[in-house]
């Protein structure tokens, strides 16, 4: 039977380390590098067994209480610290998801993803990724078989949703809000008025209200979010007088407002529906994300210039470094009374119809 390449590999081995044994300083050398090429040829049979046969080694991805607790502690314990929202949608998404049995295949894999809605698919995609990260940097995992499973996950990316509501809809959603007497309708006028992601300004403003950030500026107030991410920005939230009197009302009134809350309250109370262009069903009053979109379109259109505008919607405009931010808020500071008049007019129309 002719003799493999890695069979002569392993007689060239066992001769080197005859001559180290019966030699002094050169072999304890020579035995330092046998040692360490034995260590690569076990990690290359590792990972052609583990190709060859991922169950063959028993290994399996589980989700169990033991396996929860050590998994928050991970994400919390990173470079970048995961927040508790996100630490709590993560767990969420693998109780809902994962298999009883665990996962021992990349079908499984496939199969876990499948059965979830696509449009939520993506916050299993970061569930489930980071679960595999801990299996394989804590719990030492060989990287072939976490990265199988990994590349078994399907794409996640959806279609941007570009829609804008139009105006009808907005000012038909107001009333909807007023009509329902909540004092999330607060927040609703908030969004409308600032454009600023729902979550940031729910989370430091709603949630987190300190006095000495908010600022009365004559025609309009302005609340300091001073919100900086990777991508996610939230840095100022401008107010009409109107907005800002009634958050101050609750906040005296010792009611708060919460994200968690603004959530279920949407989820809860559906009073119509509206069939976009796109055949896409949205329920009434609109959601704030809806309301964010049709703030920054409106601010562009009452005078609004798109840097500003995109600035006061958290994003980074392009082109402007962080340095010069302070002249976008001067910028701010004289057009945003433009767009806070159009609020008025629509606000006073609204109670024109009482």
């Amino acid at each position: 039977m002719p003799e493999s390449p890695r069979d002569r590999e392993l007689a060239r081995a066992i001769q080197e380390l005859a001559r180290a044994l019966s030699s002094g300083e050169e072999g304890v050398l020579l035995l330092a590098r046998w040692a360490a090429e034995t260590r690569e040829q076990l990690r290359l049979i590792e990972e052609e067994v583990i190709a060859g046969s991922p169950n063959l080694m028993g290994l399996r991805v589980v989700w169990s209480p033991e396996i929860r607790e050590k998994y928050v502690h991970f994400l919390k314990s990173k470079k970048r610290p995961a927040g508790q929202e996100h630490i709590k949608k993560c767990c969420s998404y693998l109780n809902r998801f994962m298999p009883p049995g665990g996962i021992t295949t990349p079908e499984e894999v496939f199969d876990m993803f499948m059965a979830c809605p696509k449009t939520v698919r993506c916050h299993l995609d970061r569930a489930f990724r980071n679960l595999l990260n801990f299996y394989e940097r804590v719990l030492g995992f060989p990287k072939t078989f976490i990265a199988q499973l990994r590349d078994a996950i399907p794409g996640t990316q959806t279609e941007a949703d570009r829609w804008t509501p139009p105006e009808p809809l907005v000012i038909r959603s107001m009333e909807m809000m007023e009509r329902a007497h909540t004092k999330y309708a607060v927040f609703w006028h908030a969004v409308l008025d600032s454009g600023a992601r729902p979550v940031h300004l729910a989370r430091e403003m709603f949630e987190r209200f300190r006095p000495e950030r908010l600022e009365d500026c004559g025609r309009f107030f302005k609340y300091r979010l001073g919100v900086e991410r990777r991508t996610k920005h939230a840095w100022l939230a401008y107010l009409t007088p109107w907005t800002a009197e009634q958050f101050l009302e609750l906040y005296e009134r010792g009611e708060r407002i919460t994200l968690s809350g603004v959530r279920n309250w949407f989820k809860k109370h559906k009073m119509g529906t509206y069939e976009r262009p796109d055949g896409r069903i949205v329920t009434l009053p609109l959601r704030p994300k809806y309301v964010r979109k049709f703030a920054y379109n409106m601010m562009r259109l009452h005078g609004v210039e798109r840097d500003v505008a995109m600035w006061l919607n958290g994003r980074k405009p392009g082109g402007v470094d962080p340095e010069h931010y302070a002249e976008l808020e001067l910028l701010a500071d004289e057009q945003y009374p433009q767009y806070a008049a159009y609020l008025d007019k629509l606000r006073r129309a609204l109670t024109a119809k009482k």
